[in-house]
């Protein structure tokens, strides 16, 4: 490389803050913010992403002179952010004002080593990882053995002062998990009648829903998909979550557990529950294991009674220490389910433990942040 430099990107307008990784051949990344579309376009009125990949040995630009565009849309993409992809290119996360100059999410992108965009989308736009309310910015990434993890800070909660963090697991193809905040099924006054209902805290690149139900010890049919019933197909882009239900009306026998299946636009699938509902009374007392587990703030643990009686619910550390109890008093006879609000607890193992008639049944749960 000459000793005063030798050019990486010299067009109109301004081009600055570059970012710069090394390849696994040596060689390097440099992503920097560019101004060349501010005569075409003047919404462009900060910068658009541009890339260029540099020889290690001659310092000589690989890729297309003047850089590849790799973002290019309205108003600003910036602070761009590069992590090597593990393979033969790199995973790039940004800021990103498309949506409203005064409203920041978060996309992503991942490039090869020939310059090729994957996960770009529609005229290069880029995987959006968050478009919740709000500023979302400081944005950092880490490697991780299924792709990447995000995280940034968030301030989507009004009144919130200060803000909050929050993060994202991003597949290597590409994809987000869909997260589920909740998922029940509860039988009905109707003889053999089951709602079925679930709750997305987000469902990014999610296309529908597919329900499965098992009676009593057979197999897991599928009942209701996202292909024959409009109600279950996804709603896109909702980072902040949507509600969806589903009525059973064929349930059958003694009882019926029901599974959810998420499938992302690339086909793949991700499983939820089982839960179980009961359609005939209990002989004896039973706890069920809690949906979701682990959980971070809130689950849901059904339990049953053979008879009317009060009942205390106990939660308990692993050294047998109750941090929090409740009373029910004079519940029927039946399934019941109670919430364990897990918030102010420290991550960990504990036991849920529901006492009635002088019979305690319990069960462990998680706590994981």
């Amino acid at each position: 490389m000459a000793t005063v430099g030798d050019t990486i990107c010299r067009n109109q307008q301004d081009q600055l803050v570059p970012a710069i990784l090394s390849d696994t051949n040596g060689n390097a990344y440099i992503v920097w913010q560019d101004h060349r579309n501010l005569d075409i376009d003047p919404t462009h009125y900060m910068a658009d992403l541009y890339g260029q990949r540099v020889n290690d040995t001659t310092g000589k630009p690989i890729w297309t002179a003047g850089g590849i565009q790799l973002v290019s849309q309205k108003n600003d993409q910036y602070d761009q952010q590069l992590l090597p992809d593990g393979t033969n290119g790199f995973y790039m996360a940004w800021l990103d004002n498309r949506i409203a100059a005064n409203n920041t999410d978060i996309y992503m992108m991942r490039v090869t080593d020939a310059g090729t965009k994957l996960w770009a989308g529609a005229n290069g736009a880029g995987l959006a990882v968050t478009i919740a309310n709000g500023i979302q910015d400081q944005v950092h990434m880490t490697r991780v053995a299924t792709g990447a993890m995000v995280t940034w800070h968030d301030s989507r909660t009004a009144g919130d002062i200060g803000g909050d963090l929050y993060g994202q697991m991003v597949f290597a193809n590409g994809t987000l998990p869909v997260e589920i905040s909740s998922f029940t099924a509860n039988a009905t006054a109707a003889a053999d009648v089951v709602h079925v209902s679930w709750t997305t805290a987000a469902e990014i690149n999610t296309v529908g829903f597919e329900l499965f139900r098992q009676r009593d010890e057979g197999d897991f049919i599928r009942i209701a998909g996202y292909t024959d019933i409009a109600s279950l197909n996804a709603r896109g882009n909702a980072s902040i979550g949507a509600s969806y239900d589903f009525i059973d009306s064929h349930a059958g026998g003694t009882s019926c557990s029901y599974k959810l299946v998420a499938v992302d636009n690339d086909g793949s699938r991700k499983e939820f529950g089982p839960v179980i509902v009961h359609l005939s009374a209990p002989t004896t007392m039973s706890i069920e294991q809690n949906y979701p587990n682990p959980f971070s703030s809130t689950t849901v643990m059904g339990y049953s009674l053979p008879g009317q009686s009060d009942v205390v619910i106990r939660v308990a550390d692993m050294l047998g220490r109750t941090v929090s109890t409740s009373v029910h008093p004079a519940q029927n006879a039946g399934w019941h389910t109670c919430t364990i609000d897990g918030s102010t607890l420290a991550p960990g193992s504990y036991f849920v433990m529901i006492e009635s008639a002088g019979t305690t049944v319990r069960r462990r749960i998680s706590i994981a942040r």
